[in-house]
């Protein structure tokens, strides 16, 4: 029977959704709605294959994203290229728990929890972990609203580094998320 799984996270700044499909055929869809002050919105649709590796651990294969984007009122559509980041697919690894609270730090949104304007799912049973890439890129991180590349890592050439950063903005918002079990 396929699974499906939600994560969610508002503040007054904006919000992130993501919806994870596991169907019965072994594919695996991940829809992400990201709505965030200073970056905008944005819709990314990352596709493939799930390997079970026992009953609460196995391995999401993304091969296939897409980003949806709108600039001057325009809405705009791209295919990433996968193969820049990872030879076959990007892994993203998944632990099913039992239903456990969901708890932020309370450091981690500072006054908007206080205040009562941040909300997500009040509890989850599955949580998401991206590896590393073949390349390296991933180890690269957001750093003041600025891309670092990891040490290891060669920087991608020209043509290739706005799909870089995309993909990577992607995986991050996807990479140590908590996800409740939802009804299908």
């Amino acid at each position: 029977m396929s699974e499906k799984y939600t994560h969610s996270l508002s503040t007054g700044s904006g919000s992130t959704t993501i919806d994870l499909l596991l169907n019965d055929d072994a594919t695996v869809v991940v829809q992400i709605a990201s709505n965030w002050m200073g970056i905008g919105k944005h819709s990314y649709e990352l596709s493939g294959t799930y390997k079970v590796i026992s009953p609460a651990h196995g391995w999401l294969l993304i091969d296939a994203v897409k980003h949806k984007f709108t600039v001057n009122d325009q809405e705009q559509e791209e295919k990433l290229a996968v193969a820049i980041i990872s030879k076959k697919a990007i892994i993203v690894e998944y632990f099913k728990i039992s239903p456990s609270p969901y708890l932020e730090n309370p450091d981690d949104l500072g006054s908007m929890q206080q205040l009562g304007y941040a909300n997500w799912n009040e509890t989850f049973d599955l949580l998401l972990i991206v590896q590393n890439s073949d390349h390296g890129y991933l180890q690269a991180i957001y750093e003041e609203g600025y891309l670092v590349w990891s040490e290891d890592a060669d920087e991608p050439n020209d043509s290739d580094k706005a799909q870089v950063e995309t993909l990577i903005h992607t995986l991050l918002l996807l990479d140590k998320t908590k996800h409740s079990r939802e009804t299908i």
